[in-house]
């Protein structure tokens, strides 16, 4: 890992250096080409034994430099703009860690490696790859005669695609030691790549300084490898070899993509093509593998099965979905232990809720409850034990044509002392997989003029379990929860776990929103603010605010869910999100809604906390999704049905394919969105 934070490091200086033209108080005009370069050489970390070169274009020198203990250069540009030529130059002390071989390895007197820039930049990569695009622009020690900026750009371009790499100018991740491991981001799949060309080395048992200059010698004249033995296969098995040693257990998957997505194109005139492609994209291919990596280093990619877009969405969706179940169900107890009062005290009265009612004769009551699966209702009878305990038992089903429900172990009791109630036992489940709901409950109700309750305070467990009583479907712990019947706000603090999910924080539901029937009614919104995680010691996935509303005027209840009866549902997310254990945090917006049918789900969502902020929009329709991603001026599409799509800038120019969660783009280096 310490050569994923130095890359970083070396990343953050030469962004320092770039940013170094035009700013405000610096003295130096904009436009001004940067005041230095930082160099970093592969295929290993070199040691401070070796030199790095600036050369302007005619061969004179600018500068040069020593490696620094961590194997790169800051030399100094002078502010010059136009083509730039880099060379590490061996000495009798100059070493590099050779990872194919997993040893330190001399790069003596005779051994160069160059790189030929365009413009400036950095940091900036010089490697075999680079090496092999400097032999066909250079003159000796400066550039052959008639080559401009365009020519350099072309070269580059393709041995890049040669050998599928995307841009072999950029700074590499370093790999200094065995225990190294490489990141699969852009200057990490470089590595490996590079890494792979030392493979070959090895096993065709070549000295890598000696396979370099075998390369480029081959290559100059007529920009063809014919002479030494290199082709696809020795690639590929070079590509396997490199992922293996280098990645971790995370990264492997990934990597293991690379090999069979790499094919070596040994002609440079079979690419131009490609090249042309490319150099046309401009900087907008650039913007498109950003989007990429934004989107795969935020966890909300839409290939794979593991923390997709759609899994968050789900997840938040539930996490709402449960706290109105739990809202529900407490106000079904709340109002059946206002008649278990009627009852205890022996009275004759007929009470009333929003879609239920109770009919009380001395010690029993006889209630007619409803249950929000399938609009199903369900009778409840109350019993008086004596002068502070009334019993509850579900006995049966009624008005119910969908339902065949054993309602066996739905009992429970009252126990009454003032203005408290204590509930335990079993009642009707909060959700509609679990079997009951072990109830163990406090209830204290705020009494008005004449008695009236004004408000219930509710702590306690609601646990949904399965048939066995131990698996729970849905369990909330209330820390406190405030019932207001009038106002129709109710607000808890709990937590509430399930199979796929914890939720912790507070929830506000608010309104009556009643069905098409006029049968059923639920909140008509909500507001769920705390964190989101996997169950038992997965870390935590989600933190922020959760916003919901529901909208049931065109839903029978007294019907089955269907394509055109069906609740419907907007919520809207705005919080932190972790792609995985360890990682930070990025903000993210996220928006969902199924208002265009109950198959049919609208999704949005916004990475604004990454280096590359970017948009997403999808439609899922009957469990398959198409999507849409858009930052810095490109765009992509993707049909999960089909596991394909395409990379197009704003004026639709193609820069890449998407098939089976592969991004091929048209540089020829690969990414994935899993």
């Amino acid at each position: 890992m310490e050569a994923q934070r130095r890359s970083l490091v070396l990343a953050a200086v030469g962004a320092l250096l770039l940013g170094a033209c035009g700013g405000h108080g610096s003295g130096v005009p904009p436009g001004t080409p940067p005041a230095a370069i930082a160099v970093v050489p592969f295929p290993g970390s070199f040691s401070g034994g070796c030199s790095v070169t600036l050369l302007a274009s005619d061969g004179s020198v600018i500068a040069s430099a020593t490696l620094d203990p961590d194997g790169s250069a800051t030399l100094p540009t002078g502010f010059r703009a136009g083509p730039l030529i880099i060379q590490l130059r061996g000495a009798d002390d100059c070493r590099y860690y050779d990872s194919a071989n997993d040893r330190d390895a001399s790069f003596g007197p005779d051994e160069t490696l160059g790189a030929v820039l365009d413009e400036v930049r950095s940091p900036v990569g010089i490697n075999l790859l680079t090496h092999l695009a400097a032999s066909r622009l250079l003159d000796g020690d400066g550039l052959a005669a008639g080559i401009g900026a365009a020519d350099i750009q072309r070269e580059n371009a393709t041995v890049g695609l040669m050998f599928q790499s995307g841009d072999i100018l950029q700074a590499a991740s370093p790999i200094r030691s065995r225990d190294d491991r490489i990141a699969f981001d852009s200057p990490g799949r470089l590595a490996v790549r590079l890494a792979a060309l030392a493979e070959v080395a090895r096993n065709l048992a070549r000295p890598f300084g000696g396979f370099v200059a075998d390369l480029a010698a081959d290559f100059r004249d007529d920009g063809i490898l014919n002479t030494v033995p290199i082709d696809t296969a020795r690639l590929r098995t070079g590509l396997d070899a490199a992922a293996a040693r280098l990645s971790d257990a995370e990264s492997m998957p990934r990597f293991a993509l690379l090999a069979p997505n790499t094919t070596l194109s040994p002609a440079s005139a079979s690419v131009q093509p490609a090249v042309a492609q490319v150099l046309a994209a401009g900087p907008a291919l650039a913007h498109a593998q950003q989007l990429f990596a934004a989107l795969r280093g935020s966890g909300l990619s839409v290939a794979g099965n593991a923390g997709t877009t759609a899994e968050a969405a789900s997840v938040l969706e539930t996490g709402f979905q449960s706290a109105v179940a739990t809202d529900r169900l407490l106000g079904d107890l709340r109002f059946a232990s206002e008649v278990a009062r009627e009852v205890s005290a022996i009275s004759n009265s007929y009470l009333t809720s929003d879609t239920s009612f109770c009919n009380v004769g001395g010690a029993l009551g006889l209630c007619r409850m409803h249950w929000s699966f399938h609009g199903q209702g369900y009778t409840v009878i109350l019993k008086r034990l004596g002068d502070t305990r009334v019993s509850w038992t579900v006995p049966l089903s009624y008005y119910s044509i969908f339902w065949n429900y054993d309602a066996d172990g739905m009992t429970g009791a009252f126990t009454l002392s003032g203005d408290t109630t204590l509930l335990g036992g079993h009642y009707l489940p909060m959700t509609g997989n679990a079997r009951r709901t072990a109830v163990d409950l406090v209830l204290d109700r705020t009494s008005g003029a004449g008695g009236t309750p004004q408000q219930w305070h509710a702590y306690g467990t609601l646990n949904a379990v399965l048939a066995d009583d131990v698996t729970s479907m849905l369990k909330a712990v209330l820390g406190s929860a405030v019932l207001d019947p009038s106002a129709r706000i109710n607000r808890l603090t709990t937590t509430q776990s399930g199979p796929t999910h914890r939720f912790e924080g507070s929830a506000e539901l608010t309104g009556l929103t009643p069905s098409l029937d006029g049968v059923d009614s639920s909140p008509a919104g909500g507001h769920l603010s705390g964190q989101f995680s996997g169950t038992g010691t997965n870390p935590p996935r989600l933190a922020g605010s959760l916003g919901a509303t529901q909208d049931w005027s065109a839903y029978d209840a007294t019907k089955p869910v269907s394509a055109t009866n069906f609740p419907a549902l907007r919520w809207t997310f705005d919080g932190t999100l972790w792609p995985r254990a360890g990682s930070a945090g990025i903000a993210v917006s996220l928006s969902a809604d199924n208002t265009s049918g109950q198959t049919i789900t609208s999704a949005h969502f916004d990475i604004t906390g990454s280096s590359s902020p970017l948009a997403g929009t999808g439609t899922r329709t009957n469990g398959a999704w198409n999507w849409t991603f858009t930052g810095d001026g490109v765009s992509a599409g993707y049909a999960s049905a089909g596991a394909a799509g395409s990379v197009t800038r704003a004026d639709g120019l193609t820069l890449g394919s998407i098939a089976a969660g592969v991004v091929r783009f048209i540089d020829g280096s690969v990414d994935t969105f899993d």
